[in-house]
């Protein structure tokens, strides 16, 4: 009796596991995960090296930026159902309660390496850039994976 009641306990978890296997945002939420070093702060520094860097968790980012000693966490949103694919940053301390900084991202491989570049509104609920370029009401980020945790 024990047996049959712990079979259909499983059994009425595996459409569950399954449906998490194909959600798209805990798929693209794998590639994300992690630590990732800033290498350039605008789309004309590629050359640039600062320090600092974004470790990801499923809940929350943890930004250390470049000349800052300490990170901050972020609770974060990704919509990669979008093209190109959405990032929605949240300030924990805002006084609006959904105070969003609205932006984009991608991930290719480059050469070897993962490269991240994601491009945020300056302000919290201002419109989300269109593209990665350059402009003044936004910030261009590129980053590679770095395998160490700080």
């Amino acid at each position: 009796m024990n047996a049959r009641l712990v079979l259909l306990l499983v059994a009425g978890f595996l459409p569950a596991a399954e449906k998490l296997k194909d959600d798209p945002v805990e798929k693209e939420m794998e590639p994300l995960l992690g630590r990732w070093r800033f290498v350039a702060a605008n789309e004309a520094a590629n050359d640039a090296k600062p320090a600092g860097a974004i470790v990801f968790t499923k809940d929350k980012m943890m930004i250390r930026l470049p000349g800052a000693k300490e990170a901050t966490a972020h609770p974060f949103e990704i919509k990669p159902g979008a093209d190109p694919k959405q990032l929605d940053v949240m300030h924990p301390d805002a006084m609006t309660a959904d105070a969003r900084r609205l932006g984009i991202y991608s991930i290719e491989k480059v050469g070897k390496k993962d490269q991240l570049k994601i491009c945020l509104a300056l302000c919290f609920n201002q419109e989300r850039p269109k593209d990665f370029s350059q402009k003044r009401d936004n910030e261009v980020f590129v980053l590679e994976r770095d395998d160490i945790w700080w």
